[in-house]
């Protein structure tokens, strides 16, 4: 029974989460097996309906760039660990399996950290064994999802390329960061995506290879 109850708000979550479509090309990244929470849940504890409960769910064309946006990646950092939350520090071998000339991360952070503080990182890993290292900096690539905490719109390498009010009455956006591979023509296997653990938290919607 005790495993029932552990499974159940498992299950919820992942009713909430909509299929990829079918026709959805394969260099829009299937993060499927790696959403851990749904815009219709208010995954920061706090004020209800704070989600991202407006934003449709598919193939979303945002700056130029489509992504699969379905579901939220959300990893750990110190203020969510601190509200009991719990969610991994790190996740490995998020599949890739392709060239490409670039990659678009569309992402943000939950709460907000110093400006020029490395929130996170996206490893990437080659088929060769080579890796590169991808920083995720606070007030460079994203900021705090929630404009009211941090109305900064500087970003020097991030866009902001969408905006809305939610159910809560909060303005919340989301981020584009555009990283050039070094090493075009060499596949890309996977990547990892971690934390450092500073204040804000940073999460994952989509991510796109483009040639």
């Amino acid at each position: 029974d005790n495993l029932g109850n552990l499974l159940s708000p498992q299950r919820e979550f992942a009713r909430l989460i909509p299929d990829r479509l079918p026709f959805a090309p394969p260099n829009l990244i299937d993060l499927s097996e790696y959403f851990n929470a749904a815009f219709k849940q208010t995954w920061h504890p706090g004020v209800e309906h704070n989600n991202l409960g407006m934003l449709s769910p598919g193939l979303l064309q945002m700056d130029g760039t489509v992504f699969d946006v379905r579901g939220i990646v959300q990893l750990d950092s110190k203020r969510l660990h601190a509200t009991g939350e719990r969610y991994p520090q790190q996740i490995s071998g998020i599949k890739i399996g392709q060239t490409c000339r670039q990659l678009q991360f569309l992402h943000a952070t939950g709460y907000r950290s110093l400006d020029g503080v490395q929130v996170g990182a996206y490893v990437i890993h080659y088929t060769n064994g080579h890796q590169e290292t991808v920083p995720i900096v606070y007030g460079e690539d994203v900021r705090d999802w929630n404009e009211g905490s941090d109305p900064s719109k500087v970003l020097p390498r991030g866009r902001i390329v969408w905006r809305a009010t939610n159910d809560a009455h909060y303005v919340i956006r989301l981020f584009k960061t555009t990283w050039l591979n070094p090493f075009p023509a060499v596949q890309v296997s996977s990547i990892d995506y971690l934390s450092t653990m500073s204040d804000a938290a940073p999460f994952l919607l989509a991510i796109t290879a483009e040639n």
